[in-house]
């Protein structure tokens, strides 16, 4: 079965997953997404003249004020998010914890939640192999932040490691092309296309009045893992929050490797 093919139908279920098959009208106000779908994302939030003071939290850090809008998140996913923690338990590897997530129904999902379903559909398209070596989730070290699913051949998912997503603009894989499956940026496209799709989707975001929740560019973590220099708020997609999606390193966890 082709990779791509695989990656398609990853896609499609994580997507279902995310948004329960509706498609969100174009970027209106927070206010007036009334039926958003089961499972939309607690770190995205859509300025509007209801909401449009949360730049002026992003500039004075008022964690106060963040909490607010967390709350106003709270109202259409938050509630059902909690639920990924329990998942997270009892899922011990990407694969699993997608299989979690969608045994236990859960009704939001970041990115992370959205890369593992994408995971373990993709697992169960080519008939629960074992080991796995041609699925995996990517993530990106600090201040980068965000996961994704990729499925392609074994050496050049491994080959991802390390590497950074601008760096990875326009290469091809001599064993063929490695998918990124992304439906938190619905996206879904050969790595080497990557950069340039979310540098398009990221403008599209901002034209539309989108933020992000982040740590900002200064977020380090240190050798425990405690973060160091984070500030906390709703960023705009372009800027630094992009400059740092695609030049913060890429780490690759294989589909059935342990948590640790």
């Amino acid at each position: 079965m082709a990779y791509s093919e695989v990656a398609g139908h990853a896609f499609e279920e994580a997507r279902k997953f995310y948004t329960g098959g509706k498609k969100r009208a174009d970027w209106v106000g927070a206010s007036e997404d009334k039926n958003p779908g089961p499972a939309k994302s607690v770190n995205k939030i859509v300025l509007d003249k209801d909401h449009a003071h949360i730049d002026t939290m992003i500039a004075s850090a008022d964690e106060t004020g963040r909490d607010a809008v967390f709350e106003l998140r709270r109202t259409i996913a938050g509630q059902a998010f909690l639920r990924s923690f329990e998942a997270e338990a009892l899922g011990d590897s990407p694969i699993k914890y997608g299989e979690e997530l969608i045994r236990l129904a859960v009704g939001a999902g970041n990115c992370g939640e959205l890369a593992s379903v994408a995971a373990f559909a993709a697992w169960e398209k080519l008939g629960r192999p074992t080991p796995v070596s041609d699925i995996a989730v990517a993530s990106l070290a600090p201040p980068g932040d965000h996961g994704w699913a990729v499925i392609g051949p074994p050496a050049a998912v491994a080959a991802l490691e390390g590497r950074t997503i601008a760096s990875l603009k326009d290469t091809v894989h001599d064993a063929g092309p490695v998918y990124a499956v992304d439906a938190w940026t619905n996206l879904c496209c050969p790595m080497g296309k990557f950069h340039d799709l979310l540098h398009s989707r990221t403008q599209k975001w901002m034209t539309g009045g989108k933020r992000i929740s982040w740590k900002g560019k200064a977020w380090r973590q240190n050798a425990e893992g405690d973060d160091v220099a984070a500030k906390k708020g709703w960023y705009p997609p372009v800027g630094d929050y992009f400059d740092c999606f695609v030049t913060s390193p890429i780490t690759v966890r294989l589909g059935l490797a342990r948590y640790t």
